[in-house]
């Protein structure tokens, strides 16, 4: 940006900027959908019946 100005790199990127514009909305609609697979495969049990301070009762043996 340096070499071309702040006018020359505007003037440059001005006939890709719809291009860029619709690559960068493909790749966030791709990158939320990855997002929420994740998350949909790794969900918790949900036990509904423990506090917040109620320990699991799980014994660690050596």
């Amino acid at each position: 940006m340096v070499a071309i100005g702040t006018s020359g790199a505007l003037d440059w990127f001005a006939p890709t900027q719809p291009l860029l514009a619709v690559l960068s909305v493909a790749f966030l609609a791709f990158a939320l959908r990855q997002r929420l697979k994740g998350i949909a495969a790794c969900e918790l049990p949900n036990s509904g019946s423990m506090t917040a301070n109620e320990t699991e009762g799980a014994t660690i043996e050596s």
